[in-house]
């Protein structure tokens, strides 16, 4: 299927691509229990032909680093004990109301350097293709994605079939100052502190966001980083 001759916006994109996803895994081939059944038949018919040393190594090798990505899976999907349910809102949901009251710092009418017309011109214009480029080869593959699992290195593989698709949601804000719709939504996920996590405290919240949505607040990030120093001093 060719992604990039699709007329669908960036979330609708993706969700076909997760079928894609799950069509893939549903392959025999790409089962990640089936190849270990498959390799360590293999290295039993191997023992009993006495195969060669070198290559009963390799399938060891290779049925380990299915092992370990089988852990790493399940240690993904695993949840936090239902019974726990009522502590983690009653901690979370107060660390997240609680209103910080505003601090004064007593400056008074000080005047800092501003940005000139032309600079302020040069922060408003319109994202570039060549900017969301830059900011997808510059970030890393293996930050955190949102629940459905897609991080940036995702973006990286279907880049040249979706980039159109992200510059067209972006420019959307920048004209109407409106994102598309759960281009900005995000979803809260506890991430353990300890081995093994028995208290509510034990646990620290991260926000997994868009990844469209990273990509697009280091574009803003990276012009910002131009012009901040005129504004902020080094100390």
């Amino acid at each position: 299927m060719d992604l990039s001759s699709c007329n669908l916006n960036s979330q609708s994109l993706i969700r076909r691509f997760k079928a894609l996803v799950k069509g893939w895994s549903s392959n025999p081939e790409n089962n990640v229990d089936a190849r270990i059944k498959k390799l360590e038949r293999n290295l039993d018919d191997l023992d009993k032909n006495n195969g060669t040393t070198q290559e009963s190594l390799r399938i060891k090798e290779e049925i380990n680093q299915l092992y370990e990505f089988k852990t790493s899976m399940l240690r993904q999907k695993s949840r936090v004990n239902w019974s726990l349910q009522e502590d983690f809102w009653t901690h979370f949901s107060s660390l997240f109301s609680r209103v910080e009251q505003p601090i004064s710092l007593g400056l008074g009418e000080l005047q800092g350097p501003k940005l000139n017309e032309d600079e302020k011109h040069w922060l408003d214009r319109d994202i570039s293709i060549e900017e969301l480029d830059w900011a997808v080869k510059e970030s890393p593959d293996d930050k955190a994605p949102r629940l459905d699992g897609l991080n940036i290195g995702c973006n990286k593989f279907l880049w040249r079939g979706i980039k159109e698709i992200i510059h067209k949601d972006i420019g959307i804000f920048t004209s109407s100052g409106v994102l598309p719709a759960g281009m900005n939504s995000s979803f809260l996920a506890l991430i353990p502190k300890v081995a093994s996590p028995s208290l509510v405290t034990n646990f620290r919240p991260i926000s997994l966001i868009n990844s469209s949505m990273k990509i697009f607040t280091k574009v803003l990030a990276t012009r910002l980083y131009v012009l901040i120093q005129k504004l902020v001093g080094d100390n």
